[in-house]
C-alpha cells in the first residue's frame, strides 16, 4: 500500500484544523472551539491519518497540519522535510490570507530545495467571496499546480483535494522537480470548483 504524508499549510484561520478533521475523521467540530486554546502557543504541529482509495488503489494519507504563522521553526521545518505534497490554504472570503500563501510556497521550496507537489486550496466556500476563481487560478498557475476550492462546513471537494494529492504524489516519477533559480517554474493549472 502507498503511503504519503501530506503537510497542510496557511495563515491563522483558514480551516486548516476544519479541513484535516473533516477528511480524516468526517467531522467538522467547527474551528472556533479550538482557536482560543491554540492562540497562546507556539506553532505546533497535529497529525491525523486515513487510508483512501486512488484509482483503485489502497492509499494511506498522513496528514501533517502545522500550526503558526508562517515562520519556519525547527519543528515545522522538520514536518515539511518530511511532507511528500503540500495543501497551501487560504480563505476565499480574506484576501490577508490569500497574499500568504505565496510566502509559504516559497517556505516550502526554500526547505524542500525543490518543487514538490502542491495544490493551492481556497477553502470556506460557504462564505462571502473576495478572491476571485481567476486571480487563485492565475496563482496557481504561476506556481504550476493546481486549484482547488472546498468547503469543510458541507465537504465540498475536501476528499476529492486530499485524493488528487495523493494522485499527484502517486504518478510523480523521479522524485520533486528541482528548483531552478534562474527560470520561473512554468506549468498548466487545473481549477476545481
Amino acid at each position: 500500500m502507498d503511503s504519503f504524508t501530506v503537510a497542510i499549510l496557511g495563515a491563522y484561520g483558514v480551516g486548516k484544523t476544519a479541513l484535516a478533521l473533516r477528511f480524516a475523521l468526517n467531522s467538522h467540530n467547527g474551528e472556533l472551539q479550538l482557536r482560543p486554546i491554540y492562540r497562546r502557543v507556539q506553532p505546533t504541529v497535529r497529525e491525523y491519518r486515513r487510508k483512501v482509495m486512488v484509482d483503485g488503489r489502497r492509499c494511506e494519507v498522513h496528514i501533517i497540519q502545522i500550526w503558526g504563522d508562517g515562520k519556519l521553526d525547527g519543528r515545522a521545518g522538520l514536518c515539511i522535510e518530511r511532507a511528500h505534497g503540500f495543501l497551501l490554504v487560504y480563505s476565499i472570503s480574506s484576501r490577508a490570507t490569500f497574499n500568504q500563501v505565496e510566502g509559504f510556497r516559497q517556505m516550502v521550496v526554500r526547505a524542500k530545495g525543490s518543487i514538490p507537489p502542491m495544490i493551492v486550496v481556497g477553502n470556506k466556500l460557504d462564505e462571502e467571496r473576495e478572491i476571485t476563481v481567476e486571480e487563485a487560478g492565475e496563482l496557481a498557475a504561476r506556481f504550476g499546480c493546481p486549484l482547488a476550492e472546498t468547503s469543510t462546513l458541507t465537504a465540498e471537494n475536501v476528499n476529492r483535494v486530499f485524493v488528487d494529492l495523493a494522485r499527484m504524489l502517486r504518478n510523480t516519477a523521479g522524485g520533486p522537480e528541482p528548483v531552478d533559480r534562474k527560470n520561473k517554474h512554468k506549468g498548466t493549472s487545473c481549477v476545481i470548483v
